[in-house]
């Protein structure tokens, strides 16, 4: 049985949720199986995920024991990808729908043109039909508590459609205010980056300022070393040159002491001999 789409626009939660239900409790005795279709290669949103909580909490929770997936646009796997592993990376709201119904799923080629191409698709599908119904026992899913309702269905749907979407808000502002926090967590982390770069920065200012000193201080210090150095250099020099012409004077003396003694001597030679003769 085809039943209205959940993401009809044209028409209220609640209308939709009535039509719903009142498509569903006619059927005697009930289904064996609920195929919630979804595309393949279209992202699964976050729009699509509360109009299924919907469809739990409007049908109970336990239809999802009696629920296969069924995606259509298999024809846009590639050869040998294989979308059991591509459910693994799926949106974690998608992943949440497969493990409602037990990861059961069948994909369905829209491509197919040949009548044996889409008999086998329809053949997959209704073994996956029978293989629930054999898990649940032959057991169909009856939605018991809206029959006994009668004309008051249409109350319990609004009353039930209103607990969804109030639980919606509650997780939209929740969603938002964790999203508040992050954003004044980050914003408060990127003002304490800042002034924590602020400060390295002041840091790094005042050790740069800090060598200065000392460079030019160094730099003063050895100035004076070298000034000192050379000044006794000099002064060495100087006494070194002074010492040196000292020297040589008295090496002049001692020669010329030397000389007058050696001329004495001759000329006491002399006179000595000419007193002789």
């Amino acid at each position: 049985m085809d039943t209205p789409g959940l993401f009809d626009t044209d028409q209220s939660h609640e209308e939709m949720g009535v039509l719903l239900i009142k498509a569903v409790i006619n059927m005697h005795p009930g289904f064996h199986a609920a195929l919630y279709v979804i595309r393949y290669g279209a992202r699964y949103t976050k729009e699509e995920y509360p109009a299924y909580q919907r469809f739990k909490l409007l049908f109970g929770s336990d239809v999802t024991g009696h629920m296969i997936v069924v995606f259509t646009g298999g024809d846009a796997l590639k050869a040998g990808e294989d979308l059991g592993q591509k459910l693994l990376k799926a949106p974690k709201e998608l992943r949440a729908v497969m493990d409602d119904c037990n990861r059961r799923y069948v994909v369905f080629n829209n491509m197919a043109v040949s009548g044996e191409e889409q008999g086998t698709q329809v053949a997959q599908l209704l073994q996956r039909v029978r293989e629930l119904s054999s898990v649940n026992r032959e057991r169909t899913y009856v939605v018991s508590n809206y029959s006994q309702l009668g004309e008051a269905i249409e109350e319990e749907v609004g009353k039930r459609t209103r607990e969804v979407e109030a639980r919606e808000v509650q997780v939209t502002r929740y969603a938002q205010d964790l999203q508040r926090r992050a954003d004044e967590q980050q914003q408060q982390q990127a003002r304490g980056n800042v002034e924590h770069q602020q400060q390295l920065a002041a840091a790094s200012e005042h050790l740069q300022a800090k060598v200065t000193r000392m460079t030019d201080a160094i730099t003063v210090n050895v100035q004076l070393l070298r000034a000192q150095s050379e000044r006794r250099n000099k002064e060495l020099q100087a006494r070194i040159a002074a010492q040196q012409e000292a020297n040589a004077k008295a090496k002049t003396r001692k020669r010329a002491r030397t000389c007058l003694s050696v001329m004495a001597s001759i000329v006491g030679v002399v006179v000595c001999c000419v007193m002789l003769f």
